[in-house]
């Protein structure tokens, strides 16, 4: 079939079916061939240096490329016309083998479906002297491998952790997308040990309580990000990506996944991850907040008793119309039912803002419905000050409970 070729020859094999073709004249014939004017193309896994080496004596006569395909076969289409096609592939460096077996074909059609699949494939592949210059500075090619299949991502994910050799940097939307989270603890262990660097950027829910061991192995920051993806990145040279697709009127979900070791796409996708570390929460500040929230969120069941034992009504939140007759808004207030009338306002700073704004706010407010105290409760007295006597700090309601009814005992 070369040898009657006379626009383009199409040749798909393994590296072990390239060197026995050598030993039945392939050289002499792709000589020929380049003689005629023809375009040989020969696609093929080149696993390691030494084959790519042994391979180099075919790129005077045709173009060789390396490809990441694992199917031992053997496929020849030559000007589109003729096709040859193993049906089993003898890949031992056997010259006599039974076991090689094929059939061929002159059908227009069919040899054009096989172009088709060879192109997809050529397109994706790496020159065979540029797959030799990485593989002998003991790297490889850069290239974008696309994909679906979850049990792929997973592989890939822990492929690259145990590659890793300085740093790893994950976006998950929450902790539970982390694939396989036990086995991966397991890795970031093994990783530390190395010292390799494990960063983790996500959204620390309610229902965060900081028991997982993964805060042992990495560093963990919260972050509100509407993120629909999930990133890795490892020692700034490979990424992996998941983007999930919902079609919500089909009622089908798809995940569509992308490998790269594209060493600028990493470099890029890591100062992203980095600008966005600089903006998260540490977890430790994170499960302080929390804490703090749900203190808040069980202040009326323990604080509203304890005021009314002593005269007071609890409002959580309250309005309240000031002197200007501007209506004002409280996280609570404590009003005194006796005589002379009395107010007590405070307002709830979790960390999101400024502070010192909340504290100049209350303060303006406090002063228009004359309120005879203000406070502010906040899970760090270090945001504002020790020194500053309006800033009550706790992460336990009753602390928190104790703490105001202090403040209006004194009134």
């Amino acid at each position: 079939m070369l040898e009657n070729s006379r626009r383009e020859a199409l040749l798909l094999t393994t590296p072990n079916d390239l060197i026995c073709l050598s030993f039945f004249g392939l050289e002499d014939i792709l000589k020929g061939c380049k003689g005629r004017g023809v375009e040989v193309k020969i696609l093929t896994n080149v696993a390691d240096e030494k084959i790519a080496n042994l391979l180099m004596g075919y790129i005077k006569d045709a173009v060789v490329r390396h490809a990441d395909f694992q199917i031992k076969t053997r496929m020849l289409i030559v000007d589109e016309r003729e096709t040859l096609t193993s049906l089993m592939v003898e890949d031992s460096l056997d010259l006599e083998s039974p076991a090689d077996s094929g059939f061929w074909n002159d059908s227009p059609q069919y040899a054009q479906s096989l172009k088709t699949f060879f192109d997809l494939i050529w397109n994706h592949s790496s020159d065979l002297p540029v797959l030799l210059k990485y593989l002998s500075a003991g790297s490889m090619p850069e290239k974008t491998v696309t994909f679906n299949d979850p049990g792929e991502y997973v592989r890939y994910f822990m492929q690259m952790m145990g590659r890793a050799g300085g740093e790893v940097l994950i976006i998950a939307k929450r902790l539970g997308d982390i694939p396989m989270l036990e086995d991966f603890i397991q890795f970031a262990e093994r990783a530390k040990s190395r010292g390799v660097n494990v960063r983790v950027i996500t959204y620390l829910g309610e229902d965060f309580t900081g028991d997982n061991e993964i805060f042992g192995v990495a560093e963990v920051r919260h972050l509100d990000i509407k993120c629909d993806f999930d990133m890795v990145v490892v020692d700034r040279k490979e990424n992996l990506l998941r983007f999930p697709f919902t079609f919500e009127e089909a009622g089908v979900s798809l995940t569509q996944c992308l490998w790269s070791n594209n060493a600028t796409f990493s470099q890029f996708l890591s100062e992203v991850f980095m600008e966005l570390w600089a903006k998260a929460v540490d977890s430790s500040i994170r499960l302080m907040e929390l804490k703090f929230r749900r203190a808040v969120k069980e202040l009326p069941k323990v604080l509203k008793p304890l005021a009314e034992g002593h005269g007071w009504t609890l409002e959580m939140p309250a309005k309240m119309e000031g002197a200007s007759k501007l209506k004002h808004i409280f996280d609570l207030a404590l009003k005194y039912k006796g005589s002379p009338r009395q107010v007590v306002v405070g307002d709830v700073f979790t960390g999101a803002g400024d502070i010192k704004l909340a504290s100049i706010a209350i303060h303006i407010k406090a002063q228009d419905v004359e309120a005879s105290r203000k406070f502010i409760l906040s899970p760090r007295v270090d945001w504002l000050g020790a020194e500053d006597r309006d800033l009550i700090e706790g992460l336990e309601t009753e602390e928190i409970s104790n703490k105001i009814m202090d403040i209006i005992k004194r009134q």
